[in-house]
């Protein structure tokens, strides 16, 4: 018996991980490889395209060798691809690199950005593309090429994400689905078309970026050595796909606007899928098309498992005979009780996000005594990293979308400590996928649907199982809503010390 078989790739910021998976979403073979961001120049922080290709390459042969083995017998009858939201890059007339990748986390268009918040513009902006004006778009970023390398900016073919790049590489084609493009700043999130104020803010035409596609656009063949070696028929169809924070709410079964998604990594977000755009009234969260009838609306954090590492690697830097793993740290900050002794953390290591849009915002930590130690350190950072995630929920409440249950994913799900605070301080069910690869689980939709397999993100959510279950403990659960009032009543009288000095 032959087994159809669908490739689903997450490109993310700093590594790709495919999944093969068969008509019922189980999966078959999976693998993930990293790549290296740079850092060029003080807040320049950009990637090799061709190493990010390259380890694309490598990373789908070894999962597509690997449900080989299982099933012998087997059709590919499709790949699609997820790509991480606001890289930029830029392609010269024959369609060679002139930049490398510039990431969301690069922060040199900061002045750019500034300077559309501070005119009116900055609201038209918002209220045109979702976006808040912000150093991580790439509006920005192809505004300050244009202000700081104009021989680059002029020979520019076509600005393109990191998606678009592997997708160029592997079909020869330039397209971009709509969600990527939404996460630019350069669509309009109401006729999901080229917003012509953003292009103005970029000093660009339309002509210089790729044609824009639904997710669902199909490319029918790849090129064929690229094929060969990745080891699927050239006639695979490439459907081109939508982002990867997309793709990993609907592979973690968040397909409804009742269903959040809270993602903590490196970073950290919380999203929903809704059937029409919702933009805040004070421009704190964002609001990115999919495609006609879905968006999706949320807020990301820098600090998220950032914050962590950062007092991991600060406590082993001196510690000469010894190393502290993540684990260890969770199992001291678990001997502390909710509030960590009275110990409060603004968890901004490297500025901040939503909702508060803050680049100047710096962390800090209040009422810190000698009674203090380690485990109430480890504690207050895993609490305020879920204060930041609260204060998201706290937008989306004041959106007419009622969520009623969150689905996490990112490496935070590997704890159970961390897992049973998010729950307490959201005061929600918290489910834990029973598959943690979300994004590339997720990315197989758009293949499985254009070979007939599913018909809608309803069906495809309910082939998705859930694993452990976290219900918020009642008496905890208040005791961090008191705990909350006091984290935002700090940040309220701190703030005023992160603007420009």
């Amino acid at each position: 018996m032959i087994t159809d078989l669908y490739i689903g790739v997450d490109l993310g910021t700093g590594s790709c991980r495919c999944a093969v998976v068969d008509n019922k979403v189980k999966l078959i073979g999976f693998e993930e490889g990293d790549y290296k961001s740079n850092n060029v120049s003080g807040k320049w922080i950009e990637q090799d395209p061709e190493a990010i290709f390259e380890c694309f390459v490598e990373v789908v042969s070894r999962a597509v060798a690997k449900a080989k083995d299982k099933y012998p017998k087997n059709r590919f009858q499709g790949i699609s691809i997820g790509g991480a939201l606001h890289s930029v890059m830029a392609l010269g007339p024959k369609s060679e690199p002139l930049t490398g990748i510039i990431t969301w986390a690069d922060t040199r268009a900061f002045p750019q950005a500034e300077k559309i918040k501070a005119i009116s513009k900055g609201k038209l902006f918002y209220n045109e593309t979702g976006c808040p004006p912000h150093a991580m778009y790439p509006v920005f970023k192809i505004g300050w090429l244009g202000e700081n390398q104009l021989d680059i900016y002029q020979k520019t073919s076509k600005f393109i994400s990191a998606k678009e790049y592997v997708v160029f590489r592997l079909t020869g084609e330039l397209m971009v689905d709509t969600s990527v493009a939404s996460g630019s700043g350069l669509l309009n999130v109401h006729t999901l078309d080229w917003d012509q104020n953003s292009l103005a803010i970029a000093g660009i035409g339309s002509n210089k970026l790729s044609t824009l596609c639904t997710p669902m656009t199909i490319i029918p063949e790849l090129i064929p050595h690229i094929a060969d070696t990745i080891g699927i028929p050239a006639t695979t169809p490439l459907v081109l796909g939508a982002s990867d924070a997309f793709a990993s709410s609907i592979g973690s079964g968040a397909v409804n606007s009742w269903q959040a998604t809270c993602m903590v990594g490196t970073s950290g977000a919380l999203r929903v899928i809704s059937e029409y755009p919702w933009l805040d009234e004070k421009g704190r969260s964002w609001c990115y098309c999919i495609e006609e009838g879905r968006w999706l609306i949320g807020g990301a954090i820098n600090n998220g498992g950032l914050a962590f590492a950062w007092l991991r690697n600060l406590v082993n830097k001196n510690l000469p005979n010894y190393e502290f793993s993540f684990d260890e740290l969770m199992n001291l900050a678990e001997k502390v009780k909710p509030g960590a002794n009275d110990l409060l953390c603004l968890p901004f290591f490297s500025g901040e996000r939503s909702p508060n849009w803050n680049e100047h915002a710096r962390a800090a930590f209040y009422g810190l005594t000698l009674e203090h130690n380690l485990s109430h350190i480890s504690r207050a950072i895993i609490e305020a990293i879920c204060f930041r995630i609260r204060s998201l929920l706290d937008i989306l409440s004041d959106s007419p979308i009622k969520i009623n249950q969150v689905k996490a994913s990112g490496g935070f799900t590997k704890s159970k400590l961390w897992l049973q605070i998010m729950s307490d301080v959201l005061n929600k069910e918290l489910i834990v996928p029973a598959v943690g690869e979300t994004s590339c689980l997720g990315t197989t939709f758009w293949a499985l649907k254009n070979h007939g397999v599913i018909n809608n993100y309803q069906e495809f959510g309910d082939l998705i199982p859930n694993g452990k279950i976290f219900e918020p403990d009642r008496i905890e659960s208040e005791v961090y809503q008191d705990i909350y009032q006091k984290y935002l009543q700090l940040y309220s009288k701190v703030s005023d010390l992160y603007k420009k000095p």
